[in-house]
């Protein structure tokens, strides 16, 4: 099926002559309407009298009459990168075919994937795009239509919106491509604008058509929608008005405060299921206590990105540099404290213990996080063994491993105590060289994991500074 633009224009002809209501027309006009917005647009766009007659007329070519249709418009799809916008159409007088506001999803997509299906969106919208990343400091994504319109060869080009509307929903959508894909009955309308002296800084802008966009968001099931505080009056007239339909969505609203463009959407990517971010300006307390709450995988990618740049900055102020070349640990189910070492420390080299209790696949993720971390391209590969000890003679089986690993590296080496059971604990202990650095992460236990934001590095013995020279 080739693609098939349709201007403004073209929707008012269509409209003029569905107005006059030729009864000749009313079968084969909705089927042309139809044809030419495509489906799945056309059912989310068109007024139900239409789709009913286009249905009506189709079925009655085949020698069968229905009554009209009572089908309801296809709820959103949620995936990954999706927005739900929410969009009044203007010129409501002359466009009677349509319904006077619509929900239009689009998809966020990494650049390089991206082609030139941009192209289909309406006029404009891929520019206010590029603008929201740049608000919410977001890269490498550009905005298309969803693969089922461009499947369909549905073609908005030809048409232009109001779009400052749409920025909570793109912004939002942005932020979160990297985490998952929204939920298809939280949507949002809500307008930015940048303060005048400073551009990384305004509020949230009151919108147009508030109570069109909320009957539209409650025709496709949404439940929750997001507006501007200032559009409260809107609201509460809309509700007033449609009261058998505004009791099943719950309004919220985003801040209107002076404050950052990705810490204005941090209400509605909580109703998401977001976690809290560094990115989207959540404090660093407010992650800590998300990530107790945390399954274990999830919570390693989470302290991994959220929590480990500020965990070490915290350790390095009573650490010092240490310049540990060389780092033994027992590989456990947590990356916490691994990944805290190695990225605190930086060694060129790095021992995994075990003894066969972790599966294969958390051993390879485990590797694979501790030779990336804290590495840059001029520092070339960490090297990391595992090696798989024998339980049945822990002592010299660890003894033997810790010694190959010594004879075959240089630098300094730590020994992490802070993992494994006792025996295995006191195995590495007991094969520590005697210049190397014993030492162990000590916070609270949450969930088999130290408490992100309370981990102290602790040595065994205790170090004790040299005292200070004393003069007359």
């Amino acid at each position: 099926m080739g693609e098939l633009s349709i201007t403004l224009e073209e929707l008012a002809q269509l409209a003029e002559r569905w107005a006059a209501g030729h009864d000749g027309q009313r079968g084969a006009l909705p089927s042309r309407i139809i044809d030419r917005l495509r489906e799945p647009l056309a059912r989310a766009w068109l007024n139900p009298e239409v789709v009913d007659a286009a249905e009506a007329y189709t079925f009655e070519l085949h020698g069968a009459k229905i009554p009209p249709s009572t089908r309801k418009r296809p709820p959103p799809t949620p995936s990954r990168g999706r927005c739900q916008l929410l969009l009044v159409t203007k010129s409501k007088e002359t466009l009677s075919i349509l319904r006077p506001a619509f929900v239009l999803p689009v998809d966020w997509r990494p650049s390089k994937e991206s082609g030139d299906s941009s192209l289909r969106l309406p006029r404009g919208l891929a520019s206010f795009a590029e603008q929201v990343l740049r608000d919410v400091e977001v890269k490498g994504l550009s905005l298309h239509l969803p693969k089922e319109f461009e499947e369909a060869g549905v073609d908005l080009s030809g048409l232009e919106f109001g779009y400052e509307s749409a920025w909570a929903a793109l912004a939002a959508g942005a932020i979160i491509f990297d985490t998952q894909g929204p939920r298809s009955d939280v949507m949002a309308t809500a307008a930015w604008r940048a303060d005048a002296d400073q551009s990384e800084k305004g509020l949230i802008n009151r919108v147009e058509g508030v109570q069109e966009k909320l009957t539209a968001a409650a025709e496709v099931g949404g439940k929750i929608v997001f507006l501007p505080r200032e559009n409260v009056a809107d609201v509460e007239d809309w509700k007033d008005k449609n009261p058998g339909i505004g009791i099943g969505i719950k309004i919220c609203f985003l801040s209107n405060a002076v404050t950052k463009p990705r810490a204005a959407v941090g209400e509605l990517l909580q109703s998401l299921g977001i976690p809290p971010s560094q990115a989207a300006g959540d404090p660093f307390e407010d992650r800590c206590k998300y990530h107790e709450q945390m399954a274990n995988e999830e919570a390693d990618d989470y302290y991994r990105r959220e929590l480990l740049a500020e965990a070490c900055e915290r350790l390095r102020r009573s650490t010092g540099d240490l310049n540990v070349c060389r780092l033994a640990f027992i590989a456990s189910k947590s990356l916490a404290v691994p990944l805290l070492l190695a990225s605190l420390f930086n060694p060129h080299h790095v021992l995994v213990l075990h003894d066969g209790n972790i599966d294969k696949s958390k051993l390879e993720r485990l590797t694979d996080a501790i030779k990336a971390i804290g590495r840059d391209e001029s520092a070339g590969p960490r090297g990391v063994q595992v090696v798989l000890c024998d339980k049945d003679r822990l002592v010299p089986d660890v003894a033997r491993h810790v010694q190959d690993f010594e004879a075959s590296t240089s630098g300094k080496l730590l020994v992490d105590l802070t993992t494994g059971y006792r025996a295995f604990n006191l195995a590495l202990l007991e094969s520590a060289p005697p210049d190397a650095l014993k030492a162990f992460i000590h916070s609270p236990q949450k969930k088999d994991r130290p408490g992100a934001g309370q981990e102290e590095l602790q040595f065994f013995p205790r170090r004790v500074e040299a005292p200070s020279p004393v003069t007359d």
